[in-house]
């Protein structure tokens, strides 16, 4: 097996953040920050904090800002063997503009991410599955799905069967963004199809009811847990967390705290959540754990709080 315990699958972008007020037409500056921004790259560097190996496999580009991104997620910790560096070309970009109210929008650049190409050749595609077989959990998102295109998305399908038989295990979150589905029909069949291959479904109820319009956290047990998952997580926001496995159900409460930023509240939670589950804990430890990290991060500004905030928590790994 891998050294690193995790493989986490997806696209991680250049964030542009503008200051208050946004951009006005007129300014000779366009005050902003520089940062970067991706739920899968958000969970990695929780999980690399927490002290559990994890590789990041996506591709960037080969300008400076790539250099840049990639020499970030390596101070962090998050092993960057699987990022491919694709010539000629750059990172996805978004942008974050909030108004003088504090209401935030978001303009994205990622048609042409090299992310969204690293199942294209189907040579390199053959060898990044050989690697991908040497990791204990692998982990990916609905973002991460909806970046690939449908031949990708089928690849993945067709290894996750493979991988799981020689002993594998998948976690996954749906993460439904509806702009980068434009069909819903699309992404509740492409979903479905994870979750008959999934060992851990960390999900969220609100995105679970958006996709499938199911009215009860029941009829949602019972539709997923029909799909075949082990070990369901759903997400229900400021209530905590329902656990459902085949020694039963529970719910563990959220930790309350006055939240910031809730950015990457799920994105740490999982990385709270997986990292306990790896360390053997049970899966109400596991939760408590993910709460509190969660609770922590929603407190700062951004998705990845500074590291000397989680430092403690890394400890009680």
């Amino acid at each position: 097996m891998n050294k690193a315990s995790v493989a986490v699958i997806g696209e991680c972008m250049l964030e542009v953040s503008l200051a208050s007020g946004g951009c006005e037409l007129g300014k000779s500056s366009l005050p902003a920050n520089l940062s970067f921004g991706g739920d899968v790259l958000n969970t990695a560097v929780y999980l690399a904090r927490l002290n559990v190996g994890v590789d990041f496999v996506s591709a960037v580009g080969d300008d400076t800002l790539s250099d840049w991104l990639v020499k970030q997620w390596v101070l962090e910790g998050v092993g960057c063997e699987r990022v491919a560096r694709a010539p000629n070309s750059s990172p996805g970009l978004y942008m974050i503009s909030t108004d003088s109210v504090g209401e935030r929008s978001f303009s994205y650049w990622r048609e042409s991410s090299p992310a969204r190409k690293i199942l294209d050749d189907e040579q390199q595609a053959s060898s990044l599955f050989t690697a991908l077989g040497e990791y204990p959990w692998l982990y990916f998102t609905g973002i991460s799905l909806a970046i690939l295109p449908p031949l990708a998305r089928a690849s993945l399908l067709a290894f996750l069967d493979s991988y799981r038989a020689a002993g594998g295990k998948v976690a996954f979150d749906s993460n439904y963004r509806p702009r980068l589905w434009g069909d819903a029909d699309q992404a509740k069949s492409l979903f479905t199809q994870v979750y008959r291959r999934c060992d851990l479904a960390l999900l969220t109820l609100d995105d679970e009811t958006a996709l499938f319009g199911e009215d009860s956290l029941d009829s949602h047990v019972s539709r997923l847990r029909g799909a075949g998952i082990g070990e369901l997580v759903l997400k229900l926001g400021a209530e905590g967390c329902a656990i459902v496995t085949d020694e039963g159900s529970l719910t563990v409460p959220a930790i309350r705290v006055q939240p910031v930023d809730t950015t990457s509240a799920g994105d740490s939670f999982n990385a709270g959540y997986l990292a306990k589950r790896i360390a053997g804990c049970d899966v109400n430890a596991a939760a408590k754990f993910a709460h509190s990290l969660a609770a922590l991060v929603i407190q700062y500004p951004g998705a990845i709080v500074p590291r000397s905030v989680t430092a403690e928590l890394g400890g009680a790994m």
